[in-house]
């Protein structure tokens, strides 16, 4: 019980990881290659974000930084993915507004509906996950960021520039992309696989009834987790609100162990960003190509975690995400920590949100298999009673 109250589980999958990715290190390894890539394409966007005046110019970085990929056409794939979904769930948003603002439960009904929707069609449609992820994540965000604010402007600013950075960004990551292809020595063979299976694209894949009921069920019980923690920070005024619905649907998953898991990296990659923040405003960085430089160095280091294949790459993920809050809202960095610590708190509140959403209303795999061990234990403990009697 006390090992798993101080998560030692956990620390020590975390730590091997480290001690992989060390031992693994090489300056001419394709891993770090493409963190080096990528980590032009996040500068490039957040610098054009910036130029452009968007609203959060880190949102672009971070759109950069997802979309990166070894393969050029599965990078393509998913920054199209990320694109459409991100533009759709911003226009979804933008209908349901102007139809119910002034009408709380009927928001609230089509915010659930939506969320269903999103998670059952990323569950099902394996292909177009993404897609489906960005798009009911989109939707949330652009609804209850403004709930503060509710004007019509508002909301069509959320939505405008949220689409308008990913764009950017995903549009950064495919220019290196396409530079590095020219003048890479060898050209990278597409390791992308055609759809055989006949399905229209619009078409869900054939699944078993219980497997459907299964996905619905679980679909159910996310949507609850997704909702019920923006709105209980709404409802206390807690700092970290926009934070809280990303990271229950980043973390999300049918599997109770591995959700808990990628919370736990979520909010230590959060704690490291933020950590490096610091350092980075104690630097007092004043100059534009100073700046640049050390975010291109950071971003590469702990990109290099996030191309990890083992169980530490989330924790890469997110340590770059808060790292650029912290410091991309402008060509200098921010003057406070205000920003990583109030995502900090959000992050916290999304991951224990969720966790106990599952525990009560949702059994995992792992937990259905231990559960059965235990009925067919008890069975074969009554068949052994009998025959004692």
């Amino acid at each position: 019980m006390i090992k798993k109250i101080l998560l030692i589980d956990f620390f020590t999958i975390f730590f091997l990881g480290l001690k992989k990715s060390a031992q693994e290190f090489s300056w001419d390894s394709p891993r770090f290659i493409l963190s080096l890539r990528a980590g032009v394409a996040c500068v490039l966007a957040i610098f054009l974000a910036i130029y452009t005046e968007a609203q959060d110019p880190f949102w672009s970085g971070i759109s950069a930084m997802t979309v990166m990929m070894s393969a050029h056409q599965e990078s393509f794939k998913k920054g199209l993915f990320r694109i459409t979904g991100t533009v759709v769930g911003a226009l979804l948003a933008l209908l349901v507004v102007g139809l119910f603002v002034q009408k709380p439960l009927f928001l609230l009904l089509s915010l659930f509906l939506i969320s269903l929707m999103g998670i059952y069609g990323s569950l099902i449609d394996k292909d177009r996950m993404y897609a489906w992820l960005m798009g009911y994540i989109s939707t949330v965000m652009v609804i209850l960021m403004p709930l503060g604010n509710p004007t019509g402007n508002s909301f069509i600013n959320v939505a405008f520039y949220r689409s308008y950075e990913v764009i950017l960004g995903v549009l950064a990551a495919f220019f290196i992309q396409i530079i590095f292809a020219l003048f890479a020595s060898k050209k990278l063979k597409s390791e992308s696989k055609k759809n055989k299976s006949g399905v229209g694209y619009f078409i869900f894949p054939p699944l078993a009834r219980s497997e459907k009921l299964k996905f619905l069920k679980f679909s159910f019980v996310g949507t609850i987790g997704v909702l019920i923690g923006p709105l209980l920070w709404m409802f206390f005024c807690l700092p970290g609100f926009s934070q809280i619905a990303v990271s229950i649907g980043a973390v999300l998953g049918m599997d109770t162990e591995n959700t808990k898991y990628k919370g736990f990296l979520r909010v230590l990659g959060c704690a490291a960003g933020a950590l490096v923040v610091f350092i980075f405003l104690g630097l007092g960085v004043n100059n534009i190509f100073i700046f640049l430089i050390l975010l291109f160095l950071v971003s590469v280091f702990f990109l290099y975690f996030h191309f990890s294949d083992s169980e530490i790459s989330y924790f890469g993920t997110q340590a770059v995400v808060v790292f650029y809050i912290g410091v991309a809202a402008g060509l200098t960095p921010e003057t406070s920590l205000t920003a990583s610590i109030e995502r900090l708190i959000g992050i916290i509140g999304g991951v224990c949100t969720i966790v106990i959403v599952l525990n009560l209303l949702w059994i995992g795999p792992k937990e259905a298999q231990l559960l059965e061990i235990k009925k067919q234990d008890k069975k074969q403990d009554k068949k052994q009673d009998i025959g004692v009697i």
